[in-house]
């Protein structure tokens, strides 16, 4: 039997990034991250960037285990490019929806007991509309939205 250490929980130890935070402010949006990895209780990564912009109207950034946020920017990735190819070049899908799209995606994974082990702060601005959007979605599914949210402190 291997026998893991009690401080690192039920899944061993695993690189994981804290503190994101996002504010909403008259002229748009502020999503900031710090940039160390912490692999156990050793500060393993200190230039870990875990904030990722989307497009021209939407970024988001990640608290957790750094490898389903890996994963979670590949899923929107290509959640980007097959909107963009549906629509010939248009990007259609707006801040709203893919903070929607995260919320569904987080959930069903949580109803097939696989969950992203992330929180992930999501802002925007729709450049038609010109409306403000700040939200959170947890590992559950479960999504927030206001003027200021901090995830993983």
């Amino acid at each position: 039997m291997i026998d893991t250490p009690k401080n690192h929980g039920p899944f061993g130890v695993v690189n994981a990034g804290t503190s994101v935070i996002g504010i909403k402010y008259k002229g748009g949006i502020l999503l900031a991250a710090d940039t160390v990895v912490s692999y156990g209780g050793t500060l393993h990564q200190f230039n870990y960037r875990r904030i990722k912009k989307l497009n021209e109207e939407c970024a988001f950034g990640c608290s957790g285990e750094m490898a389903d946020f890996e994963k979670l920017s590949e899923i929107l990735d290509q959640k980007m490019e097959k909107d963009e190819i549906e629509n010939d070049g248009a990007a259609f899908l707006r801040p709203t929806d893919y903070y929607n799209f995260i919320g569904e995606h987080n959930y069903n994974r949580r109803m097939k007991m696989n969950p992203l082990w992330v929180s992930t702060v999501f802002g925007g601005c729709n450049k038609d509309t010109g409306n403000l959007f700040l939200g959170m979605v947890d590992i559950y599914g479960l999504k927030v939205e206001g003027n200021y949210l901090v995830s993983g402190l």
